[in-house]
């Protein structure tokens, strides 16, 4: 965990790490954040991963020459490992709809979020 933190995260990023009381679950959370942003940026692992800092998913600092103006949204799914995704602020505001199974009825819508 500390060599992938030492070549794809930010100083600020690594710093968060050090500081939490959980960095399993804190590197995981910044990586798929960090994975979400550049799969909408389309740049794929060959960005500036170390230039990118998603420590605050509500405004992710990225360098100078890429879109500015995205957000991320964390969910987990049926309580699983982290998840996010990536928008761009302007142009929507998603819901979140989480759902149960129930056997015999199917899905059931359980809250409904927006980012």
């Amino acid at each position: 965990m500390r060599e992938l933190a030492a070549v794809a995260f930010t100083p600020g990023e690594r710093m968060a790490l050090a500081a939490t009381t959980d960095p399993i679950g804190l590197f995981f959370q910044l990586w798929t954040r960090k994975e979400a942003l550049i799969k909408a940026l389309g740049a794929g692992l060959g960005a500036p991963l170390t230039e990118i800092d998603v420590t605050d998913s509500k405004a992710p600092r990225l360098p100078a020459g890429l879109f500015q103006s995205l957000s991320i949204m964390d969910f987990a799914i049926c309580g699983g490992p982290p998840a996010a995704v990536c928008l761009l602020r302007e142009a929507i505001r998603p819901r979140l709809i989480s759902a149960s199974w129930e056997a015999g009825r199917g899905w059931r819508p359980s809250t409904n979020r927006r980012m």
